[in-house]
């Protein structure tokens, strides 16, 4: 908002340059609203998880809660190291298949973590490999931002992305908490499932067929 404020002297660029009546058309772009979408749906999941393990760990694995510390400091350098490997991997030509690898992994490494009667070694080396596995996919996410944006407006499409990262962090404990609550826990698995998957569908993934009809990416 205060952007239009700035001296011109400043090296924003032009295009980036709004005036106060225009600030929410923004919002009227579909592209950028897929954009939030797969940008919510990951993270929104991710900070409910957040809240949630912990407990799922020492009540039910019983896992020493001086433990839980050192796995999420391992995850955290998991995520880390995804980021820069994504920086990498993304710009090869197996880079969409990466992605599409890594968002499924994550499914199936939540799934070993909930699973009954699964052991608390297992459980942790599934959820410390998850956080590198899905910061892959959220790192594919944020560099969507400039082929979302229309007409330059890096800025404002970055913008978007942020806005829906703050709402997930309000959203993922009173969206999950109730589902992990249930009786059972398919309804829980099935949203992990459609949060985890949901930015292949909205994203473009750039994956394309060859003339001899085998998929490249």
């Amino acid at each position: 908002m205060l952007t239009p404020l700035l001296p011109k002297t400043s090296h924003i660029d032009k295009a980036e340059i709004k005036p106060f009546r225009q600030i929410f058309a923004i919002y009227k772009n579909p592209s950028l609203i897929r954009l939030a979408a797969a940008v919510g749906s990951p993270l929104t999941l991710a900070l409910g998880l957040v809240a949630i393990v912990p407990i799922y760990f020492i009540q039910t694995l019983h896992v020493a809660p001086a433990t839980i510390g050192l796995i999420s400091t391992l995850s955290i350098l998991s995520s880390v190291l995804a980021g820069i490997f994504a920086g990498f991997v993304l710009n090869l030509r197996i880079g969409g298949w990466v992605v599409v690898i890594s968002a499924i992994t994550s499914v199936l490494l939540e799934f070993v973590v909930f699973s009954p009667g699964v052991a608390a070694d297992v459980a942790i080396a599934a959820k410390i490999i998850q956080g590198f596995t899905g910061s892959f996919v959220v790192a594919w996410i944020f560099t969507n931002i400039p082929k979302m944006s229309q007409e330059g407006d890096v800025m404002g499409a970055g913008g978007i992305a942020e806005q829906f990262l703050y709402i997930s962090m309000f959203l993922g404990p009173i969206v999950l908490f109730p589902l992990f609550s249930l009786p059972t826990l398919v309804p829980f698995l099935v949203v992990v499932t459609i949060a985890h998957l949901l930015p292949l569908f909205l994203l473009p993934l750039e994956l394309k067929l060859s003339k001899r009809g085998q998929v490249v990416a």
